[in-house]
């Protein structure tokens, strides 16, 4: 069941059934899809989709809400995007809609997540993109491991140790103040311009927006 709220921007005014709160119209929820720009949102498929020929008002002739609303929350009930609603207040608004209101009364989950596995979306087309890199001398990375060692300075993994020959000599070498915050090109100083991190610490070390995280910071996290 969908709706919307009192009007207050006119320039709406043509896209509505009616300027007061109300019902509009009725649709099945079909593929979720999590939003890739956002962790916390997701998009639905909307199926069978039917818009009512005219407006139901939240309240009834008598000024009572149709829906049963809750006393604890009077004040911001409808703010609710996705909630239940009882099988007899659908089918009361389906007959106030003047639509069929026998047809079957699909129930819902409003726990949070989602059992359905989501279905896959083609992928694997090629695509360009035009970067700006900036040069890494091999010597300068030897050279800090030479330093530095082959330990994680945040977890202290060492990928020999966990995996044998295949992970001799491996870890990252993180630049502490990025090479991209320069401008020019520089000389850096092995001992305090590097540190070397593995792939998970350095990935997370660089997450935020908009710093680069410390070591001690990111010590910090995992402590």
């Amino acid at each position: 069941m969908y709706y919307k709220g009192q009007l207050k921007d006119k320039k709406y005014e043509n896209d509505r059934l009616d300027d007061r709160p109300h019902y509009f119209g009725k649709g099945e929820v079909g593929e979720i899809i999590k939003d890739s720009s956002s962790n916390r949102k997701y998009f639905a498929e909307i199926k069978n989709y039917e818009k009512f020929k005219s407006s139901v008002h939240f309240k009834n002739e008598d000024g009572s809400y149709i829906e049963n609303i809750p006393e604890s929350k009077q004040k911001n009930y409808f703010w609710d995007g996705v909630r239940e609603i009882a099988e007899s207040t659908y089918k009361q608004i389906l007959s106030k809609a003047e639509i069929n209101s026998n047809e079957s009364y699909k129930q819902f989950s409003s726990s949070k997540g989602y059992d359905k596995d989501f279905e896959s979306h083609e992928e694997g087309n090629k695509k360009e993109r035009y970067t700006t890199d900036y040069e890494r001398n091999p010597i300068n990375r030897q050279k800090a491991i030479d330093y530095h060692g082959l330990d994680c300075e945040v977890c202290g993994v060492n990928f020999q140790e966990r995996y044998g020959e295949l992970g001799k000599g491996f870890i990252h070498v993180h630049h502490i103040k990025p090479i991209s915050e320069y401008n020019k090109s520089f000389r850096p100083d092995i001992k305090n311009d590097f540190a070397v991190l593995c792939p998970n610490c350095h990935a997370i070390i660089h997450r935020p927006k908009k710093k680069t995280l410390s070591i001690e910071e990111l010590r910090k996290l995992i402590n």
